[in-house]
């Protein structure tokens, strides 16, 4: 389970005790979740048949429950809720059945699901637990007091990085190598278009606010997948299509993302490292798979980038 996937299920449980006025209800749903997260991270494709099905049932029963909203959540909370329970069921279907064309539907529509700003969502879950907690017969002071450690709102899962996050799962799920009884690779079929449209949604996530960014920890995350955005969708057009010139755009993205100083792009070492990652996703990776779409005059060298041009 990745780490916005742990915020995500940690802040929807706590979610779930706070909006959920019957109790048992709540406590089910939450083993539930739980259950079944613990279950596909620590047997994965191992599980028993019988259990498969046991929570592959339960949880779309919660996820129909979720769509329809017969809890009666505020739409913040029914959107993190349903990204939840997509997500949950996009990791069955990777982990547990292997059936990986319907992880990605899953994870990509999770992406979706959450596609609200931050500020949007959580502003809703704020209003409305503030409106509970008065309606208790809290005062106003008490509850402007307790609100931010009652909502664990700082722990709330940022957005951005669970959407660019879920395409990322999503991509990687449409275009997959998968290995046959003889041992032989092949891509998954016909999932191409799929792949590079949740590799572009993701990229574009990162894009728009990027050059705004002060938080240390989500520029490192985000850095983190965009290289891994780029490198993939690079990958993907050179095999699919064999697209050499954007996928050397995407290649010197990779490099902008890494680069320890984003003040010194001019040195040396910023064009060795545009050649060692475009050499590596050019020639190294794809090598063994898909010779059929590098061009000969390329095999066993990076492909270089001119300094001039950047």
């Amino acid at each position: 389970m990745t780490d916005e996937a742990k915020r995500l299920l940690d802040f929807v449980k706590l979610m779930l005790r706070l909006f959920l006025d019957d109790r048992s209800a709540s406590e089910e749903l939450t083993k539930n979740i739980t259950t079944m997260s613990d279950l596909v991270d620590e047997l994965g494709h191992n599980m028993r048949n019988e259990l498969r099905v046991r929570w592959r049932d339960r949880i779309a029963e919660a996820l129909t429950d979720c769509d329809r909203n017969t809890h009666g959540f505020p739409d913040g909370i029914q959107r993190f809720y349903a990204t939840a329970l997509r997500e949950l069921f996009g990791s069955f279907y990777e982990m547990v059945e292997e059936d990986y064309a319907v992880a990605g539907k899953f994870y990509e529509e999770a992406a979706l699901t959450i596609s609200p700003t931050k500020d949007v969502v959580v502003s809703q879950v704020e209003s409305e637990l503030k409106s509970r907690l008065l309606a208790k017969g809290r005062s106003e002071e008490e509850v402007e007091r307790d609100l931010p450690t009652i909502l664990s709102l700082r722990e709330a899962p940022d957005v951005n990085l669970m959407m660019v996050s879920l395409l990322d799962r999503a991509a990687d799920c449409y275009f997959r190598w998968v290995e046959e009884s003889n041992g032989t690779l092949r891509l998954t079929v016909g999932t191409a278009a799929e792949a590079q449209r949740c590799y572009e949604h993701g990229l574009g996530i990162i894009r728009a606010p990027y050059p705004e960014l002060e938080d240390a920890r989500k520029v490192a995350e985000l850095d983190k997948y965009r290289c891994h955005l780029a490198l993939s969708l690079a990958g993907l057009l050179l095999t699919a299509s064999g697209e050499w010139e954007r996928a050397e755009a995407l290649y010197k993205e990779a490099a902008d993302a890494v680069f320890f100083n984003k003040e010194e792009k001019s040195s040396d070492q910023y064009y060795d490292l545009c050649s060692i990652i475009n050499g590596f996703g050019a020639t190294n990776f794809f090598l063994d798979r898909r010779e059929e779409h590098l061009p000969h005059n390329q095999f066993g060298q990076p492909f270089q980038i001119s300094g001039d041009r950047y």
